[in-house]
């Protein structure tokens, strides 16, 4: 599922500069976080920021729409000061992810943005890449046969 393949790719980048000061989370289009990273305890509920981030992302992708022609992929969202904020990707993939960066007290909050792009980036290529084609995530059985299922559910239909 997605969700592993997120945990995977945060397992294997080098993502000392972001959790430093801040944190990172992965949210579907309703608010649940899938997955959350930091490395202090900053006192931040990730729930209430993925719910947050994904109802930012709601109200950012109705503005896209009035500029018409550019895809969401194309915008970012943030909400900032000068040293700390909250900066919202949409993760282009068929999964409708949003990636949020959360942070207080960079120097050049820029830098760490720019990062943060090519973060999201690496991350859809790793997505792309490593999702296994018509994978059976959604089964409840991963190999049984159709006598298998007539001998299970045959006294319920028939």
């Amino acid at each position: 599922m997605i969700e592993g393949l997120l945990r995977d790719f945060f397992n294997t980048e080098n993502l000392e500069s972001f959790f430093d000061k801040g944190a990172i989370i992965v949210s579907r289009p309703d608010g649940i976080p899938l997955v959350s990273y930091e490395v202090h305890e900053k006192g931040w509920t990730d729930s209430t920021l993925s719910a947050l981030a994904a109802a930012s992302w709601q109200a950012a992708e109705n503005i896209i729409k009035v500029f018409g022609a550019l895809d969401s992929s194309d915008y970012r969202f943030s909400f900032d000061t000068s040293s700390s904020g909250f900066y919202i990707l949409k993760v282009d993939t068929e999964d409708d992810l949003v990636i949020s960066y959360i942070y207080s007290g960079h120097d050049n909050p820029g830098k760490i943005k720019s990062q943060f792009r090519r973060l999201k980036s690496a991350l859809e290529d790793y997505i792309l890449e490593n999702r296994v084609e018509g994978q059976k995530e959604d089964f409840l059985f991963d190999d049984i046969s159709d006598d298998e299922m007539d001998q299970l559910f045959g006294s319920v239909v028939g």
